[in-house]
C-alpha cells in the first residue's frame, strides 16, 4: 500500500548559456506560489505560469516575498512540457536581450506584478554573445 497522506513539491532551477550549464540550484517556492498551486485545484481563472523576469537584487530568498527586487526584463516562456510528475517550463533569452547583472531570475503568472511562484538569487553577467535558456523543474513526488 502507498501512504499518499503527505507529498512535496520540488523546483530546480537551471541557466544555460550558449549550451552550457552555468547554474543550477534546488530552491524554495515562495509562499504565494504555494497558494497560487492550492487555488488552481478549484479556481480556473488564474493565469499558468507563463513568464520568467530576471532581476538586479542580489537580497537572499524568502518564501514571503512577492515580487523581485529590482526586475529589470520579463519574457513569456517558450515552452512547457509535462510527463508524470514533473513539468518543464523553459525560456530562452536572446542575444540582445536583458544583458545586464543578473541577481535573480523569478517564474510569474502574469505579463507584469501577478503571483511570483519562485525566485532564486544567481550571479551571472550576460552580454550580447550570450543566448541564455533557463528551466524551472517542478517535481510533484510522495514523500
Amino acid at each position: 500500500m502507498i501512504n499518499r497522506e503527505k507529498g512535496k513539491v520540488n523546483c530546480i532551477v537551471r541557466v544555460y548559456s550558449n549550451g552550457k550549464k552555468i547554474f543550477e540550484a534546488n530552491k524554495m517556492i515562495m509562499n504565494a506560489g504555494l497558494e497560487l498551486l492550492a487555488s488552481r485545484l478549484y479556481n480556473n481563472t488564474d493565469n499558468y505560469l507563463g513568464y520568467v523576469a530576471i532581476g538586479t537584487d542580489n537580497t537572499a530568498e524568502d518564501p514571503n516575498q512577492t515580487a523581485l527586487g529590482n526586475e529589470i526584463f520579463r519574457k513569456a516562456v517558450t515552452s512547457t512540457t509535462h510527463s508524470g510528475g514533473v513539468t518543464t517550463i523553459t525560456v530562452n533569452i536572446l542575444y540582445t536581450e536583458a544583458n545586464d547583472n543578473w541577481k535573480e531570475i523569478g517564474l510569474f503568472n502574469d505579463s507584469t506584478g501577478g503571483v511570483m511562484f519562485d525566485r532564486v538569487v544567481v550571479d551571472y553577467t550576460k552580454t550580447d554573445s550570450d543566448y541564455v535558456t533557463i528551466e524551472f523543474e517542478i517535481t510533484f513526488a510522495g514523500v
